[in-house]
């Protein structure tokens, strides 16, 4: 071989040890990403609702390739998966517990995102409706929400009758309102959280009644919702029953005493009316001790307990100033009838003193003392012990 062809030898092995090397120190080549699709048959779910995931995988891979369906806000919570077929698409069903964002997932490759909103199950029902009763708004919620929180709305007609704020026990929620006027009424619950799409539930009407007009020959349920109101406002009446007796009509003169309305024991349209807001009375005094206070412009008696009025009682005092203002002390008592059938008698004020008698009519009558129903006689004077306080005032 020639010095020419020697170095030709040379010079080519050289070349190729440089395209080896070359080829050596050049990056891979990268696989091509996959593509992936994702589609939700149903984007708006109750919760308990499932919807079916599906989509695709370009280029197919191999059957069988595991899809992660992931949540995108926590990418290492992977909610449900699948394999692909023999196409290289997927389906999968989810019942989400939220509203979520959520990713199909092979490998490093994922699909766009795809929104699910989730709301929850609430239902509400109005129960114990009827006037000056409690009125009870209540249902369920899924999921559990242990610290949540219902707004419960109870509508009278169309207008806003109560508003009240029902904590959630477990899954179960209630809030109550008082029911003071007749009408029609409905109630409304409401619940929002940021897991959550809002959802509102509405109760069936359920109307109340206007009650008619009472008096001594009155009788059935009305009766026993007078009496039972008059008791709820601190007015001494007998346990509810469904007949307008004498009793019932004391307690309603002394209603009306209070309120400053016309001093009959009949129940009008307008009593009602003024039981839905009535005026509430004050003691002078403010002493947690128990003590009477009889109030001489209004003709009433209270019982006046832990510095509040508990009980209230048609009187007639003195006629012409006939009973004095002032603050006394019971002094003296007799069980059953004194001399001068006083009934009951609790003496306060030398010879004046809180009793039963026949007559108590709206106004002041007595010759001093302070007269009340035979009925009540007996309660007062057990009321009414040695050294109690009894303050009378105009």
């Amino acid at each position: 071989m020639d010095g020419g062809a020697r170095a030709r030898g040379r010079w080519g092995g050289a070349a190729v040890a440089v395209a080896a090397l070359v080829l050596a120190l050049a990056p891979a080549t990268p696989a091509s990403a996959a593509t992936l699709t994702l589609a939700a048959s149903r984007t708006s779910l109750d919760f308990g609702e499932a919807t079916t995931l599906s989509g695709s995988v370009a280029p197919p891979p191999p059957s069988g390739t595991a899809v992660e369906i992931v949540d995108v806000d926590a990418p290492g919570t992977v909610l449900t998966g699948t394999t692909t077929d023999g196409g290289a698409s997927f389906a999968v069903d989810l019942a989400p517990q939220r509203s979520v964002r959520v990713v199909a997932r092979v490998g490093p490759d994922q699909s766009t995102p795809v929104q699910l909103l989730v709301r929850p199950k609430l239902t509400a029902k109005l129960t114990g409706v009827q006037l000056f009763g409690t009125a009870v708004v209540s249902g369920r919620l899924e999921p559990d929400h242990p610290e949540g929180t219902v707004k419960v709305t109870l509508f009278r007609g169309d207008k806003v009758a109560g508003r009240a704020d029902a904590s959630v026990a477990g899954s179960q929620y209630a809030a109550e309102f008082t029911i003071l006027r007749s009408g029609r009424y409905r109630a409304q619950a409401a619940f929002d959280d940021a897991d959550h799409e809002p959802v509102e539930a509405t109760t069936e009407a359920r109307r109340v009644r206007t009650p008619p007009p009472l008096h001594a020959s009155s009788n059935g349920r009305w009766v026993a919702v007078l009496e039972q109101r008059l008791r709820d406002l601190n007015y001494l009446v007998p346990r509810p029953n469904r007949g307008f007796d004498h009793r019932t009509g004391d307690a309603v003169l002394a209603f009306h005493k209070v309120q400053g309305m016309r001093r009959v024991e009949t129940v009008s349209r307008a009593t009602w009316k003024r039981m839905a807001n009535p005026r509430t009375p004050r003691p002078r005094s403010k002493s947690q001790k128990v003590h009477i206070e009889i109030d001489q412009s209004k003709q009433v008696l209270y019982v006046v307990r832990k510095g509040e009025v508990d009980e209230i009682v048609h009187t007639s005092t003195g006629a012409g100033g006939a009973t004095r203002d002032g603050v006394f002390k019971v002094h003296r008592k007799i069980a059953g009838f004194s001399p001068n059938r006083l009934y009951y008698p609790s003496y306060f004020d030398g010879l004046r003193a809180v009793h039963g008698w026949p007559d108590v009519p709206p106004t002041n009558a007595s010759h001093g003392c302070s007269r009340v129903p035979y009925w009540t006689a007996k309660h007062l004077f057990a009321t009414m012990g040695y050294g109690m306080e009894v303050r009378v005032y105009h």
